[in-house]
């Protein structure tokens, strides 16, 4: 009877294990996915990606070296679960300071620099209300914010936009893609967002506004203006 029991236990123990392992290699393939609508405005396009997390992706975009990010937020008590998208533009650029402006801050954005930014700046009038703005050397922060006016009062009309980082390496535009379900995460604790994507017009939008104030600061060109997106959460 002892052995029967042993045997039966390592038998669940490995229908369980197979079981684990079939929803991650599912989960895998279908977080590969997320950045599959964005692939053909994007060029010499590669995607890594590691374990059952949601890929990242490099490429060409306008001429720009970028990267995209999709990052699980859990981290909060307070709120549902999100996922946040990183638009990243890695060329750099000819500032002195690093400057974050982060919307809304909860104190857990695990993604964000601000809290390790040492100096505070005030927010100019017209910027979205509940935002911190930290950088590396205010002095020189202060005269970038002339020139990233046309971008924050853009990008930021859509209330999903989180935060803007700009920095000698390049500039980053993070964004609220998605939202757990509340009914599904307070019942039954699930992060439902395996199926998500990314869509087209969603990343052409951020995107030319991320290269637009990229080339504002390089010197290159006026800010890529696209027209405000009022979001909803």
């Amino acid at each position: 009877m002892r052995w029967e029991l042993v045997v039966l236990a390592a038998g669940v123990m490995a229908f369980l294990g197979l079981q684990h392992w079939r929803q991650r290699a599912a989960a895998t393939d279908a977080r590969r996915g997320v950045f599959e609508e964005c692939l053909p405005l994007i060029e010499f396009a590669q995607i890594e990606q590691q374990g059952a997390h949601f890929p990242s992706l490099t490429g060409r975009y306008r001429g720009k070296r970028i990267r995209l990010d999709a990052i699980v937020d859990s981290a909060s008590v307070r709120k549902l679960p999100s996922v946040w998208l990183q638009l990243n533009v890695v060329d750099p650029l000819p500032i002195e300071a690093t400057l974050d402006l982060l919307v809304r801050p909860l104190n857990t954005e695990f993604f964000s620099p601000s809290a390790e930014l040492p100096q505070r700046l005030e927010t100019p009038l017209g910027w979205p209300e509940h935002a911190i703005i930290k950088a590396s050397d205010a002095a020189a922060a202060k005269l970038l914010l002339p020139r990233m006016d046309s971008l924050v009062r853009g990008a930021f009309a859509d209330l999903r936009c989180k935060e803007l980082l700009v920095t000698p390496k390049g500039a980053r535009l993070v964004y609220q893609l998605a939202q757990a379900e509340r009914a599904d995460y307070l019942v039954l604790r699930a992060m439902v967002f395996d199926q998500m994507r990314v869509p087209q017009e969603l990343f052409a939008r951020l995107m030319d506004q991320l290269v637009g104030l990229h080339n504002e600061l390089r010197g290159e060109g006026p800010t890529i203006a696209a027209p405000p997106q009022i979001g909803v959460s």
